[in-house]
């Protein structure tokens, strides 16, 4: 089972290499795909030169900011793998992210979806 990540990001340039770094180290990421919300920073460029060196990175930049929801959902239509995860620009994946929750989903195919506590620093 592979994972499309949605990152949703308006003036991220001081977070959002930390935060797709945290999803390329994960083996079960097929796809991370940033929507640029408008930003008006250096994010676009960041993201670029990132997906320069790995395919699984995809950038849809809107015209404007529109908000968090509206990116995410542009997202999902975006999306080509299995399961959705959504990352905060601001925020990033501990190693090991997803293989508690594909487990439990191989194990219960009748689950829709699962939910795992974070830790705050």
């Amino acid at each position: 089972m592979k994972v499309s990540v949605v990152i949703p990001v308006f003036n991220g340039e001081n977070y959002i290499d930390h935060s797709i770094k945290s999803c390329l180290i994960q083996d079960e990421v097929g796809e991370i795909i940033v929507i640029d919300d408008g930003s008006l920073d250096s994010t676009c460029e960041i993201v670029q030169k990132l997906g320069n060196l790995d395919q699984r990175i995809i950038l849809k930049k809107l015209d404007k900011n529109y908000g968090s929801s509206k990116a995410r959902n542009i997202g999902i239509d975006l999306s080509n793998c299995e399961l959705i995860s959504f990352l905060d620009a601001d925020d990033y994946f501990l190693p090991n992210r997803f293989a508690k929750g594909i487990n439990c989903l191989k194990k219960y195919p009748e689950i829709q979806g699962t939910y795992e506590p974070i830790k705050i620093f």
